[in-house]
């Protein structure tokens, strides 16, 4: 979900290990010219998703090194996604209840283009993260957002 760390706790994870980061929105940004907000604008939702699609896989498909990538918070519920990252290697849910999450996009300030569309972000997110959990909840892992630190990761890949 926005707000939930995906992109700070993955720089974070790739520095410690040592290991390429990848921020997926940003990869999809730079090979189209053109930022997700502006994507989705001027494509709409769904070919966006498509194009999503096509650069995970093509990311998924271009390494042969371990590297961490922070997806979209959309990115595990649409055309089969989930499961194509599950195949490559261990996904992890940052879950987050939706006070955390609404106060970091806030605090943020960045354009989340799915939730720029309404006059109430916080009603937004709460659908979003109701629609999104049964997705989410496929992961290997399932983590606490406010409760994770470096440690964690350890113990996740200790058992790689």
């Amino acid at each position: 979900m926005p707000g939930a760390g995906k992109t700070y706790w993955g720089r974070r994870i790739a520095a410690h290990y040592g290991l390429p980061f990848i921020d997926l929105d940003e990869y999809i940004s730079s090979n189209e010219g053109k930022s997700v907000a502006q994507l989705i604008q001027e494509v709409s939702e769904e070919t966006f998703r498509d194009l999503e699609n096509k650069y995970l896989i093509r990311l998924i498909g271009s390494t042969d090194n371990r590297v961490v990538i922070a997806c979209g918070g959309g990115t595990p519920c649409f055309s089969g996604n989930m499961r194509t990252m599950k195949m490559a290697g261990i996904v992890v849910y940052l879950e987050a209840d939706l006070e955390y999450l609404y106060s970091n996009v806030q605090r943020d300030g960045d354009i989340r283009p799915l939730l720029g569309k309404t006059t109430s972000v916080r009603y937004q997110m709460e659908r979003l993260l109701q629609l999104r959990r049964p997705y989410y909840e496929q992961a290997h892992y399932i983590l606490q957002a406010k409760d994770i630190s470096l440690t964690t990761f350890d113990e996740i890949l200790g058992n790689v």
